[in-house]
């Protein structure tokens, strides 16, 4: 018996390195590229997008479709993940008022969140406002972000809060409402909005602080009702927000 818990004790811990090395390597080459950095190597080269096999698809919004983000953030960890996969936690568990609550609440705070961005100077540059575009343009714009926010939100959630979380955080919490309790173990989950805060670094620091608080609320829900989906319905909706207070609010 005690050989058979030191064998799965160290399978955890091998997974649970696998999964950080992994992850370090995807986020850190996905940074390299997209700032354009020449160091060792022209990182952007890496920036695949499914008009690189597909050159038919460059007057499309399919040209915006980035190809390594879906394949290293979502198609790869769900192949490995597949044969054990939780279906459960990441689909069926039922909804109930609370859920609800939390996704609308976030998605009212979120797009209060947006009316920021114009007394902002560094969110602005990166988010300007397109409400001087015609109508077609603006259509344009939308289905190109949307075709984009579907390319990697879903990776970025299921690596994440799936993933990572479950790696790390193998002691059930033991708080009130699921919550951490008091002991070291209980508070591994931090990992996951530690990565999502370092990869916002190259972000305007508001944004990287509101990511940080965005994580936190998320991640704890996962932790604390097992249920994955409501934290991507959630940060599908403050994406969609976005693209709309950019092409017709601001």
């Amino acid at each position: 018996m005690p050989d058979s818990k030191n064998n799965s004790s160290k399978k955890q811990r091998v997974w649970l390195a696998l999964v950080v090395v992994y992850l370090v390597l995807v986020l850190g080459i996905d940074t390299l590229a997209t700032l354009r950095v020449e160091w060792l190597f022209p990182w952007s080269r890496l920036q695949w997008y499914l008009s690189t096999p597909f050159p038919s698809l460059r007057p499309t919004a399919w040209d915006t479709f980035d190809l390594f983000k879906f394949v290293f953030w979502f198609v790869i960890p769900f192949l490995v993940c597949l044969p054990k996969m939780d279906w459960r936690y990441l689909v069926a568990n039922r909804w109930n008022r609370w859920d609800a609550a939390l996704v609308g609440g976030l998605a009212v705070l979120g797009m209060l969140a947006m009316f920021i961005i114009p007394h902002i100077p560094a969110l602005q540059a990166i988010y300007p406002s397109l409400g001087h575009l015609e109508p077609e343009q603006k259509w344009g714009y939308i289905q190109r972000a949307m075709t984009w926010n579907a390319s990697w939100l879903l990776g970025w959630e299921f690596l994440h809060r799936y993933v990572l979380l479950r790696a790390v955080q193998k002691e059930e919490t033991t708080g009130r409402w699921g919550l951490p309790g008091r002991g070291a173990g209980q508070w591994y989950w931090l990992v996951v909005p530690l990565s999502e805060t370092i990869y916002h670094l190259q972000k305007p620091l508001a944004e990287m602080g509101g990511m940080l608080v965005f994580s936190i609320v998320l991640t704890l829900w996962c932790l604390s009702q097992k249920k994955w989906l409501v934290a991507c319905l959630v940060h599908l909706i403050i994406e969609v927000e976005l693209v709309v207070f950019m092409t017709l609010l601001q």
